[in-house]
């Protein structure tokens, strides 16, 4: 079987909290099992082990009406292999998370997490979400990638590790005007908690591109404990 384990943070790299320890921790387990895990994350600016990285390539993302660089660079550690994707406008900042706009940096980390898959020799039959970060992956995957022969059968499981964190904002700083601020940190606000709810839908429509056959998927959603939260037929 293969996983791509898709987090905003995993030990020994980078890390907030406990998702980064299930990240570093879970890939390693499931690699010493026989599975062939791998990790995919954001290359933070204040990223450690950065002597590891090698870099792989470079590609566009689209980013709503845009396309945004992307660097891929890996690295092995444990016997897991970590791909990183670097874009120094989105990560290469102080701290990981409460900037203005999340939203956008990491709706950018998801549909990029797919794009990836197109430069890497390596086709996962799972691709394990965590967190709001990560949530939009169920959703690109069947609007966008679904009717393509390379992602018609990757399944994914949409893991939820504290139900507390569905993403908030910093204050908003100079970039926004003052008389603004409480409204767009509010629309951004509003907008972050909808990535989460994003991956729970129980139905999306396809690109009438998609062959009917392929218009549907499973995403199981579960807690961190393992225990299953929802089921949910994309």
């Amino acid at each position: 079987m293969k996983i791509l384990y898709a987090a905003s943070e995993a030990t020994p790299f980078a890390k907030s909290g406990g998702l980064a320890d299930v990240a570093g921790s879970l890939p390693k387990a499931l690699v010493k099992d026989g599975v062939d895990a791998r990790v995919i994350m954001p290359l933070y600016g204040d990223l450690k082990m950065r002597d590891k990285l090698e870099y792989v390539t470079n590609y566009s993302v689209p980013v709503g009406w845009r396309s945004q660089y992307c660097g891929l660079f890996k690295a092995e550690v444990n016997g897991v292999t970590y791909y990183f994707l670097d874009n120094e406008y989105y990560f290469k900042r102080r701290g990981l998370y409460g900037f203005y706009d999340d939203g956008e940096r990491f709706a950018f980390f998801s549909r990029a997490v797919l794009e990836t898959l197109f430069y890497i020799d390596f086709t996962p039959d799972i691709i394990n979400c965590n967190d709001w970060q990560t949530a939009l992956v169920p959703v690109y995957l069947n609007l966008y990638y679904r009717h393509l022969d390379k992602f018609n059968r990757i399944k994914t499981i949409f893991t939820i590790h504290n139900i507390a964190y569905q993403a908030s904002t910093a204050p908003i700083s100079w970039r926004i005007p003052a008389a603004s601020a409480a409204v767009t940190s509010t629309l951004w606000n509003t907008m972050l908690r909808q990535l989460m709810k994003g991956a729970l839908r129980r139905r999306i429509r396809s690109p009438p591109s998609a062959p009917p056959t392929h218009r549907r998927s499973w995403t199981l959603v579960q807690l961190r404990s393992g225990c299953l939260l929802r089921k949910a037929k994309l």
